[in-house]
């Protein structure tokens, strides 16, 4: 059976597991800050997730306006794009109870 490349958990790039090798090794080595930088969370994401808090300083989901993030809508990983049309905020507790 033929096996399909699948994008990586980490950085989204195509490969044959659910890892791509570049990640792969920054597990092992336990780098995570290696694998941050490999998530495409820049100094461009900064930026963008600073703005669309500032045009939007209320939780999608709860309407709360304490401790806000931003976050994809379409995951990197599943081809989503660091724009802001694919950016909703939400509070920290939404963000971690979203599925």
């Amino acid at each position: 059976m033929k096996r399909f490349n699948s994008p990586c958990l980490y950085c989204g790039i195509l490969s044959r597991g659910s890892t791509c090798p570049q990640c792969a090794q920054a597990i092992a080595s336990r780098d995570p800050a290696r694998i941050k930088r490999n998530r495409q969370y820049d100094y461009e994401w900064q930026k963008l997730s600073k703005y669309a808090r500032s045009i939007q300083p209320w939780c999608s989901r709860c309407k709360s306006i304490k401790d806000l993030t931003a976050d994809h809508i379409l995951s990197l990983a599943n081809g989503g794009l660091n724009t802001l049309d694919n950016i909703m905020v939400l509070c920290r507790s939404c963000n971690s109870s979203k599925r």
